[in-house]
């Protein structure tokens, strides 16, 4: 049995059996195995075997590829989270909310803390739903704020906008700037230096007054460092400031909470400019504001170098003797009126007896090439005939709920102010004032600033009190007459002359008005190149004869000045100085200045000493010293008891006006004046 098992074929292959029998090749019975044939099989099965591998390789790769770009788009993702570029300047962290402003060469120019009070919420991009899609200069920390980055495409490309928007009541936005070793210049609160800014501390400062406080100086939102960078607020949303109150030494601004934080509108919004030098960031800056502005194109007929002085009258019976103190003081080119020339403010016509003295002088000014100045607010009181007109009509700003018209009180009286977003309320206010012109030869209006609660509604939604004043001045400027703004709030859409005021300040030696400069200099950095001098609190004072040609000694540099008339100057000797003194303004200045009008219009017309070099030191913390366009320095003499000063010469050489002698710039020199007729200035001396 076991023999025949042997000799049949097996029903059952062992394993190893099968696996050698799998690797033969199949023949049929009646094919020939030949040694070609069998390699060319061979070759076949390798040929196989390889594009299987190549394709194993080719889908490994493939999923490679496929993760290397999921990654990438994850990382940029990431990266835009976690940084927003707009440039190579230009840099914000958004996990830390840190900025950093590089200038060309590389260097940190500028940094800052953004959000200082946003808690430790999850952000990402915002989500635009317009377009569908995020944005890429865009944060949004969730339920609580969004940041927006704009990099404003001018000529320069160097400005870079900055908005806050409150998605909750608990956000307070607060970015803050460190000061480093630079100088910063700009105004902060009265009683502390600005040119430059040092020595002070100040902690959540109201950048502008509080209604019912009146507003009393020019107060303009900018600040330039010494490292060619420039930050100017340009929101109409009332802020305030902190000033080196941390051991981070930092400029911090952070807007004022209100019932209205949650809206569309940003809470906080401004602008960074950069350029080379200061120079170069007052150009930037100047651009940008120009076209953020829209400003409304020069009239250079209104608004132009006033050579005359502009005369003024603080009441009626001033009008009385006005012919004989024309006749013993020089030409003038504007006598402006007092306040209350109407009956109520807000009739916008002349008291009748007012109307009479005006018309019986109007030949007498004609003479004297001089015009009526008269000061205008849109203020309406109570008691004037046209306050139940604007009612009726809803010609006035309304309260905060859009109920009824805001009363409020101004210069003592109670009234309402006129909506000047209101196209029919301006149209009418205009036509008040077209009447005017057409009764008398009014050159100029003088805009009164108006103080007004910061809860009110106005008919365009998107308006605050910090946009009246500009509006103010854009209606009145349809009139074609020179404007003259009493007191500047920001920024203003069209130009006009801003009036500077001297102070007095006491010394324990002597009386002194030595603010007067730096208030300049800041005002034509702020584009305010038409500034006129007013004596302004002088006036409050004894004031001698010394302090007053001191006084004239500066303004007969300015584009235009302003003064009353003066017991003082009908003496002989006061006389035949101010003679002297308008003769060198009408021989030397005021030429001069014509032709920077011209040929330097984007300059300022008063300008600092570092003006021709920024980088020199020295020349930046000058502050009792101006340059007349570049040819022209202006050393005064502020304080009364003093025959002589300090004098530092920026580049080039220079030439003494009351000497002649010529000294050499950058450096220091002493000058002694021997009498009041000799005119502390200098002229440039060409190569």
């Amino acid at each position: 049995m076991q023999q025949g098992k042997e000799s049949s074929a097996p029903l059952m292959r062992e394993r190893e059996n099968e696996e050698v029998l799998s690797q033969l090749p199949l023949v049929l019975p009646s094919t020939k195995i030949s040694g070609v044939n069998a390699s060319e099989a061979i070759h076949v099965q390798e040929n196989k075997r390889r594009k299987r591998r190549i394709m194993k390789v080719a889908v490994y790769l493939m999923f490679g590829l496929i993760v290397v770009g999921v990654f990438s788009v994850w990382l940029f993702h990431k990266d835009s989270n976690e940084s927003v570029s707009m440039g190579s300047r230009f840099k914000f962290t958004v996990k830390a909310r840190t900025l950093e402003i590089q200038n060309a060469a590389g260097d940190g120019v500028l940094y800052a803390d953004l959000g200082m009070h946003l808690k430790a919420t999850p952000y990402e991009q915002c989500w635009n739903d317009e377009i569908n899609e995020y944005e890429i200069n865009c944060i949004d920390w969730r339920k609580m704020a969004e940041v927006h980055f704009h990099k404003n495409e001018g000529v320069t490309n160097s400005c870079y906008s900055i908005d806050w928007t409150a998605l909750s009541e608990e956000f307070e936005a607060e970015d803050c700037f460190y000061i480093q070793t630079y100088n910063w210049f700009g105004f902060l609160s009265d009683g502390h230096s600005t040119w430059p800014m040092k020595d002070i501390r100040l902690r959540n400062m109201s950048f502008y007054p509080k209604y019912p406080n009146k507003l009393d100086r020019n107060l303009v939102p900018y600040w330039l460092s010494s490292a060619g960078v420039s930050i100017v607020i340009n929101n109409n949303t009332p802020f305030s400031v902190s000033w080196n109150i941390s051991a981070q030494r930092q400029l911090c601004v952070a807007a004022t909470k209100s019932y209205k934080a949650i809206s569309a509108k940003p809470v906080l919004r401004y602008t960074i400019c950069q350029g080379e030098d200061m120079q170069q960031a007052y150009y930037r800056t100047k651009e940008f504001l120009e076209e953020f502005l829209a400003k409304t194109p020069l009239n250079t007929k209104m608004n132009d170098i006033i050579p005359n002085p502009i005369y003024y009258v603080t009441d009626e019976s001033g009008l009385d003797t006005i012919k004989e103190k024309l006749a013993s003081n020089s030409k003038c080119a504007y006598l402006e009126l007092f306040s209350d020339w109407e009956s109520q403010y807000g009739d916008l016509v002349f008291k009748p007896e007012v109307f009479t003295k005006l018309k019986n002088l109007q030949t007498s000014l004609s003479a004297e090439h001089c015009k009526y100045m008269v000061p205008i607010s849109a203020f309406f009181a109570f008691k004037s005939k046209n306050f139940e007109i604007g009612i009726a009509n809803k010609y006035f700003v309304r309260d905060e709920m859009n109920l009824a018209t805001e009363l409020m009180n101004w210069d003592g009286h109670e009234g309402a102010v006129l909506d000047i977003t209101n196209q029919n309320a301006t149209s009418w206010y205009i036509k008040k004032l077209s009447n005017l012109l057409n009764q008398l030869d009014i050159g100029a209006f003088k805009l009164l600033h108006v103080d007004i609660p910061s809860l009110i509604s106005f008919q365009d939604t998107n308006a605050s009190v910090l946009d009246y004043p500009k509006f103010f001045a854009k209606m009145v400027a349809k009139l074609n007459v020179t404007m003259v703004i009493e007191n500047v709030a920001g920024f203003m859409l069209n130009e006009a002359h801003v009036v500077v005021h001297t102070n007095m300040n006491f010394t324990q030696e002597s009386r002194c008005f030595n603010k007067v400069v730096p208030e300049t200099l800041m005002l034509g950095l702020e584009s305010y190149s038409l500034i006129i001098a007013d004596i302004g609190k002088l006036i409050d004072f004894d004031i001698t004869e010394e302090l007053l040609t001191r006084w004239l000694q500066i303004v007969i540099f300015y584009p235009g000045y302003r003064l009353p008339f003066f017991p003082v100057m009908s003496d002989q000797v006061m006389n035949r100085r101010v003679e002297t003194l308008t003769r060198l303004r009408n021989q030397v200045v005021i030429p001069y200045l014509q032709e920077l009008r011209e040929n330097q219009e984007s300059d300022p017309l008063i300008r600092p000493l570092w003006w021709p070099d920024p980088e020199d030191d020295v020349a930046q913390v000058i502050n009792d010293q101006f340059l007349v366009g570049d040819k022209i320095l202006v050393t005064p003499i502020l304080c009364e008891g003093v025959n002589f000063r300090n004098v530092y010469l920026p580049r080039g050489n220079w030439q003494a006006g009351h000497s002649g002698i010529v000294s050499e710039g950058k450096s220091w020199i002493q000058v002694h004046y021997d009498n009041l007729d000799q005119v502390p200035y200098f002229t440039l001396v060409e190569d």
